[in-house]
Parts: structure tokens; C-alpha cells; sequence
């Protein structure tokens, strides 16, 4: 009889034991109403997150900013480039056009310009070519392979051109 008892008085003990244990935890087995994330938490670490911070402070920082909004100050700005009003610059540019002659073509086929620029006509293709005037009045000789030829029209008019080893390899400038 004396070990029942003494078994029964081990289950007591331990039920005690575990009763006072829930009670400290809150005595409530259940979950709280609200969920811990709404607890106010303190802590000196630093918090890392994607989601975007406002804040009204400032932001200083060394990056270039870039915007497409109109900058205006009060600060002189000094150029080289014409006024309305100023007296017409004149420019001492000369332009250049470039023609290649690829796929057995003039490309472009045709070009207009204006009285002073340049030609340059290069050949993209494996097989030679020439630019020649129509009128004999200028020709590339032979061009092979990345070869180039520069001719500068100074005289309003249009000139017709060819290749003299492609007969459907033909042309126009029109100068201005």
C-alpha cells in the first residue's frame, strides 16, 4: 500500500509543479487577442528594410541629381553661341557627306548638298569599284576594298555618276 501512495503523491507533486508553470506564463494557454508584432519593440541594432522611409529631415548627399525640370537663377550666363540680334556668325565648316558603295550600290543613291561640302565615297565591298562623272569631269579611279575617294562640289548643279565596272551601279548629287 505504501508504494501506491507514494506514486500518488509523485503525480500530485508534478501536477502542482505544472500548474504553477502555466501560471507564470500568463495562466492562459490561448493566444493574446492582438498579434506580438503590435508590441512596441526598442532596440539599438540597426533595421534593415526594402519598404521606402519618409521622413521630413534633409538628405544631403554627393550623387549627381538629375532632373528634366526647368533650373532658373539669377546667375549670368556666359556662351559663344549667337543672340537673337547679334550679326550673323560666319563658319568656316565644311561639311562632309559619305557615300558607300556596297552591295554593287551607291548608298545613298541620291544626295543633295550644299555648295561647298565634301564626298567621300568608300568601298564596303570585296570587288573594286569607281565614282566617275557622267560628263567626264571627274573620276575615283579604281577603289578596292576600304578604299576612299574625297571630291569637294563648290558649283550649284546636279551630277550624275557611275561605276564604271557595274552598269547598274548609278547615282546623283545635287548641290545647292
Amino acid at each position: 500500500m505504501m508504494k501506491r501512495h507514494g506514486r500518488w503523491s509523485a503525480l500530485v507533486a508534478l501536477a502542482v509543479i505544472l500548474a504553477l508553470g502555466l501560471a507564470s506564463c500568463g495562466g492562459d494557454a490561448e493566444a493574446p487577442d492582438e498579434p506580438a508584432a503590435d508590441l512596441p519593440v526598442e532596440t539599438d541594432l540597426p533595421v534593415e528594410t526594402d519598404l521606402p522611409v519618409e521622413t521630413d529631415l534633409p538628405v544631403e548627399t554627393d550623387l549627381p541629381v538629375e532632373t528634366d525640370l526647368p533650373v532658373e537663377t539669377d546667375l549670368p550666363v556666359e556662351t559663344d553661341l549667337p543672340v537673337a540680334g547679334d550679326p550673323p556668325v560666319e563658319t568656316d565648316i565644311s561639311v562632309e557627306v559619305e557615300i558607300d558603295l556596297s552591295g554593287i550600290a551607291f548608298v545613298p543613291r541620291e544626295v543633295t548638298i550644299e555648295a561647298g561640302s565634301t564626298v567621300v565615297w568608300t568601298n564596303r565591298d570585296a570587288v573594286r569599284h569607281t565614282a566617275e562623272a557622267d560628263d567626264d569631269s571627274w573620276d575615283s579611279g579604281n577603289l578596292d576594298q576600304g578604299e576612299s575617294y574625297r571630291r569637294t562640289f563648290n558649283t550649284p548643279g546636279g551630277y550624275e555618276y557611275h561605276c564604271k565596272y557595274h552598269a547598274g551601279m548609278v547615282a546623283t548629287i545635287t548641290v545647292e
